[in-house]
């Protein structure tokens, strides 16, 4: 199954979580890295390495891949439009909390698919992919405290 093909194209159902799966795979699943490239970063706390993918209509910013050595360990999709059957077809969150981006904002989790959403209302500001979670697990993960940063803007 492609299931990275699958988070990226907003088949959320699809997707029951990063148990194993390479980088090799992410590339044979996803296509051809924007700049060819791996980048460094923080993820869940850790240092690991990024690319970006190509998405889709339900992913129109990309998809970020974490990768820790040359396992994956996340996808991420910022501001994903995934289509209006796509949360129907996943049914209930397990659990849902409140979410750093403010009071309007929550978490819904699908621990047994590592799926979590940031959501208001009809809008999603990200939507991440992880290995299966329990929600005890999450409270401490520091993915759970995840927020947008904000910086001033000048008038």
């Amino acid at each position: 199954m492609n299931e990275l093909r699958a988070f990226a194209d907003g088949r959320w159902s699809e997707f029951t979580g990063l148990d194993r799966c390479s980088l090799a795979e992410a590339d044979d699943q996803l296509g051809e890295r924007q700049d060819g490239r791996l980048h460094g970063g923080m993820f869940g706390g850790e240092p690991t390495q990024f690319g970006i993918y190509p998405g889709s209509a339900a992913t129109p910013g990309g998809l970020t891949v974490w990768v820790l050595g040359e396992a994956v360990v996340g996808l991420e999709a910022h501001q994903p439009t995934p289509s209006p059957t796509a949360l129907s077809a996943l049914g209930e969150p397990g659990t849902v909390i409140g979410s750093e981006l403010g009071p309007d904002w929550s978490q819904e989790l699908w621990p047994e698919r590592g799926l979590v959403l940031h959501r208001r209302a009809e809008r999603f500001a990200v939507v991440f992919g992880l290995k299966p979670f329990t929600v005890e697990g999450w409270e401490s993960d520091p993915l759970r405290w995840w927020r947008i940063e904000r910086r001033p803007t000048r008038r």
